[in-house]
């Protein structure tokens, strides 16, 4: 299970989840404490909407380090989507380029893969040449 947090001013003990979040006993039932802050603050969270911790901790639930996004946001922000002028832009994984959000493929459900299109097409063909010379050794050594 969890660890048992500090003490916190706001809401008592809590645990440390597997994900790095506190959960707390909240109203007779474990809550997520940074859901439970913006509650208390702004009311219900509206369906569609998570939480987002905007400095990257996950323990920091002050409600000034909260924001309310939709998934595609909350996705965003946590996968390096930066928008410039209007317009999205990340870094590549592999080439560690920042390029339009049009240098990218995406999932079906809409987010950005890690890396960029070119740097993709050339991991393919690398992985392509390596399967051709493994097939030819092993044709050589029947």
């Amino acid at each position: 299970m969890g660890k048992r947090g500090p003490k916190n001013k706001t809401c008592g003990y809590g645990q440390i989840t597997p994900k790095g979040y506190r959960r707390i006993y909240h109203n007779g039932r474990q809550q997520m404490e940074h859901r439970v802050v913006w509650e208390n603050h702004n009311g219900a969270i509206p369906d569609g909407y998570q939480v987002h911790h905007i400095d990257g901790n996950k323990l920091n639930n002050d409600i000034s380090n909260l924001e309310l996004v939709n998934p595609k946001e909350h996705k965003d922000k946590h996968s390096g989507v930066e928008w410039i002028n209007g317009e999205r832009y990340k870094t590549c994984k592999r080439c560690g380029e920042q390029k339009h959000q049009d240098e990218y493929y995406f999932t079906k459900e809409g987010w950005i893969l890690s890396e960029c299109k070119s740097c993709r097409v050339r991991r393919s063909v690398e992985y392509k040449r390596k399967r051709k010379q493994m097939l030819a050794s092993d044709i050589k050594t029947c």
